[in-house]
C-alpha cells in the first residue's frame, strides 16, 4: 500500500532506534589513537555508543572536513585528539587559535555537544616538539577553561610508554590513553 510506514509503529520506537544506532560518544583523531578499541572503550560507560574514527597524518586544518560526517549523526559528546602532525608547521599560538576557532564552529552548528579535547602527547624523537606539546598543552587548558569544554589530561603518558620512534604510543601507551578517556568519561 502507498504511504504505509514499514517502520515502527509510533515515534518513540523510533526516537529509541535512532539513538540507539547513532553514537553518542564520538572519538575523532589522528593516528595516537589508531589501536583504540571500541568495545573496551564503551564497555561500562553510561553515556552509550561509542564510534571511533581515526586519520593518520590528519592536523587540525583536515579535522575540519573530516569531523563533518560524525557531526551529522549528532553525537552527545565529541572528543578531539589532534595537533602532533601541526608541531612541525604552526606556532603553539596558530595551534590553538585553530582549535577555539573549530570549537567555536562546532558549538555554533550543535551547541548541545558536550566538546573535549585530548591533550597532545609528549614526544621523545625531537627536544623541540616535546616542548611545544607542553606549551600547547598549557595553553589548551586555559583555553578550555574560558570555553567550558573538557580537557583529558595525558601527563600520565611519559617516553616509556612511545614505540621506538618516539611519536606513537606502545601497547602500554595505548592502555593508558584509553584509562584516561574512559576515567574523564565516568567523571563528567
Amino acid at each position: 500500500m502507498v504511504g504505509k510506514s514499514s517502520g515502527p509503529s509510533n515515534s518513540n520506537e523510533s526516537s529509541r532506534d535512532s539513538q540507539r544506532s547513532q553514537p553518542r560518544i564520538a572519538i575523532l583523531g589522528d593516528s595516537m589513537i589508531k589501536h583504540l578499541d571500541t568495545k573496551r572503550m564503551q564497555n561500562g560507560l553510561k553515556k552509550g555508543k561509542v564510534t571511533i574514527k581515526t586519520f593518520p597524518g590528519a592536523g587540525i586544518d583536515q579535522m575540519k572536513h573530516y569531523a563533518v560526517p560524525t557531526l551529522i549523526t549528532k553525537p552527545k559528546t565529541l572528543i578531539f585528539h589532534v595537533g602532533t602532525n601541526d608541531l612541525h608547521n604552526k606556532t603553539p599560538e596558530d595551534l590553538i587559535n585553530a582549535m577555539n576557532d573549530l570549537g567555536e564552529t562546532i558549538h555554533r552548528q550543535n551547541n548541545d555537544l558536550e566538546l573535549i579535547w585530548s591533550e597532545i602527547i609528549t614526544r621523545t624523537d625531537d627536544p623541540n616538539l616535546a616542548e611545544k606539546v607542553n606549551v600547547v598543552n598549557a595553553e589548551l587548558a586555559k583555553l578550555c577553561t574560558d570555553k567550558g569544554w573538557g580537557l583529558i589530561k595525558h601527563n600520565n603518558i611519559k617516553g616509556s610508554l612511545l614505540n621506538n620512534s618516539g611519536l606513537h604510543l606502545n601497547k602500554h601507551g595505548t592502555t593508558t590513553l584509553a584509562k584516561n578517556i574512559r576515567q574523564f568519561l565516568s567523571s563528567h
